[in-house]
């Protein structure tokens, strides 16, 4: 009879412990963290956002811009880096270009800068 009670209490706490995984409810200090209130976006949140706004990708550029790049893509393939770094000093400094036009500008001067300096050696640590 001892035997059976001791089973019977080991069953009795077995099934206790196992009760929250049974209806999965959740564990009482994380409960509270799903409840907190989701904080709205900051100021740089908010920034950000503007500026993806602002250079859509796939926006066409305008014909004079987008010629210019090309002639300074061109330049750049058959490395006159100094000629297409000139278009592209040109375009940068052009005050109708709209915003999406100068993210594309801002890489294409990237660009021509990256090819212009060659690969970046990596040191030796």
């Amino acid at each position: 009879m001892t035997k059976f009670r001791l089973v019977l209490v080991l069953l009795c706490l077995a099934l206790l412990g196992a009760l929250p995984f049974l209806t999965g409810l959740p564990k009482p200090d994380t409960a509270a963290e799903n409840d907190a209130p989701v904080a709205g976006p900051t100021a740089v949140q908010r920034q950000m956002a503007a500026q993806r706004e602002a250079a859509h990708p796939g926006t066409p550029v305008g014909a004079r811009v987008g010629r210019l790049l090309m002639q300074a893509r061109n330049l750049t393939y058959s490395g006159r880096y100094a000629d297409a770094l000139r278009i592209v000093e040109q375009l940068r400094t052009d005050p109708v270009n709209t915003p999406h036009e100068a993210a594309v500008i801002a890489e294409m001067h990237t660009y021509v800068l990256a090819k212009a300096n060659g690969p970046i050696e990596r040191q030796a640590r």
